[in-house]
């Protein structure tokens, strides 16, 4: 394997790897949104009675 070919699959990998962690964050923001809905709600529905 020639250094050029090296370099552009090291380019691949590091691109995969931001993308997967951009993903994992993404889910990580959806998930604390929506624990923060469901918290929103409990408190209404307590408020209620």
């Amino acid at each position: 394997m020639d250094f050029e070919a090296s370099i552009e699959l090291l380019q691949t990998l590091v691109v995969a790897l931001g993308a997967g962690l951009g993903v994992w964050g993404f889910v990580n923001l959806l998930k604390g949104y929506g624990s923060e809905i469901e918290w929103r709600n409990k408190r209404m529905i307590l408020k209620k009675k």
